[in-house]
């Protein structure tokens, strides 16, 4: 039964690691401690003799003597002398070794590809038979499969991105096929840079275009400046102004505005000769150039000013509180806002104008509380949703912590919680 035990292990083993060679081979430490390889019935097939062993891996296996590595074949004899101080496990039937600091290459029946005289190697990925060599400065690509190189070294840098790469040679770079040796996009990119959705921003003769990852051109580079803008969308500039274009490559807006702002609840703000509107994502334009000044969505609405002031603008364009303020100004909180008329301040919640005129209003808010100077130059609490002011009077009310204000009437100090119950009596210097 101890036997069966042993052998359904060793048969385990052998799932794990994929052998070509006639009988399964499983790695065992001998009684001199030195390590070589039994098949099923335990039986010594290549005898102990190696300080460290691997699993085969097709058909060959990683050793190590002493502190040098090679590789043996199914029959125990060295297929890749023991005579290195780094090996690479085995890919495509291909071993990198390290000799002096410099890399080559052995196959797994002992023919040396490369002799050792490369800086760096790099795999694309670990499924992929491409490998990055670095010799000296320069980079090139080996396909392990064909066991050649794809492209000498003669990049300075690259950018691996699926079935291409992005290199430079000299002061240009240029995008080439990971897969088969030719250009994808020429040698004529000073800049580039990774964009969302699988875009590269290109620099030529100054100006910026989009290409894909495989190097297909989606923005002729015309332009000052390139950037993501969210929604898929990017945004470029000229002299003309600023456009947006899809990932695609459709332009959205039918002409350049002076400024696209950034997307905001599915608009987005633009100007044009001082004038605001907003643009749907794609480019439409839905609300039309004719204010003086506009913010962004927030709310469902906007704050805009025309000839006449400031009012709030909803999404269908139309008054939600009509333009008859001097000033409509944004708290600490996107639903509360103060608006001015004359000498006179006036709170707005959620939309909705309190008509109480105040002599100031501060633009810390806290849980919905807002902190008023009423027409007689005191100071109370306002609960916005139910626009109660819910203290009395003070001379001067401050924010604490802990949702507490300090107060002060008649020189005298206090404290009250956010209800206004009084916490600590009005009569402290």
């Amino acid at each position: 039964m101890k036997r069966l035990t042993i052998l359904a292990f060793l048969l385990g083993l052998n799932f794990l690691f994929a052998q070509d060679c006639k009988q399964d081979l499983i790695p065992k430490q001998g009684d001199n401690r030195m390590w070589g390889y039994v098949n099923l019935m335990e039986d010594w097939v290549v005898l102990p003799q190696y300080h460290k062993v691997q699993p085969f891996r097709g058909k060959a296996a990683l050793v190590q003597k002493g502190k040098k590595f090679g590789a043996i074949n199914c029959n125990g004899r060295s297929v890749i002398p023991c005579d290195y101080e780094l090996i690479k496990p085995f890919i495509a039937n291909k071993a990198w070794v390290q000799k002096q600091g410099k890399w080559g290459l052995y196959t797994d029946d002992g023919r040396m590809l490369l002799t050792p005289q490369y800086d760096e190697v790099q795999a694309i990925a670990p499924y992929r038979d491409q490998v990055w060599v670095r010799k000296n400065e320069v980079w090139g690509l080996f396909d392990l499969d064909k066991e050649s190189f794809l492209y000498n070294p003669q990049f300075s840098e690259f950018l691996t991105l699926k079935d291409v790469a992005l290199v430079k040679k000299g002061d240009k770079s240029g995008m080439i096929s990971t897969i088969g040796s030719r250009n994808i996009y020429p040698f004529v990119i000073e800049h580039a840079k990774g964009l969302p959705k699988n875009r590269i921003g290109v620099k030529v003769d100054q100006k910026w275009g989009l290409i894909s990852e495989e190097g297909q051109t989606i923005i002729k580079p015309l332009y000052d400046t390139l950037q993501y803008f969210g929604y898929s969308d990017f945004k470029v500039n000229n002299t003309s102004g600023e456009m947006l274009f899809d990932v695609n490559g459709k332009q959205l807006n039918l002409f350049p505005y002076d400024t696209i702002f950034p997307f905001k609840g599915g608009r987005a703000r633009v100007s044009k000769n001082g004038k605001y509107g907003f643009i749907s994502v794609l480019g439409r334009e839905i609300i039309e150039l004719k204010y003086k000044s506009a913010n962004d969505y927030s709310n469902g609405v906007t704050v805009v000013q025309t000839e006449k002031g400031y009012g709030l603008l909803n999404k269908r364009n139309s008054w939600t509180i009509p333009d008859t303020f001097d000033l409509i100004v944004s708290t600490n909180d996107s639903k509360h806002l103060i608006a001015k008329k004359g000498e006179s301040y006036y709170t707005i919640y959620d939309n909705v104008l309190n008509e109480m005129p105040l002599i100031g209003v501060d633009k810390s808010v806290y849980k919905d509380r807002l902190i008023l100077t009423l027409p007689s130059m005191s100071k109370a609490v306002l609960y916005a949703p139910t626009f109660n002011v819910f203290t009395k009077e003070y001379d001067d009310i401050k924010y604490l912590d802990n949702e507490l204000y300090l107060v002060e009437l008649e020189g005298k100090f206090g404290v009250i919680d956010l209800n206004g119950k009084e916490c600590l009596k009005i009569k402290y210097d």
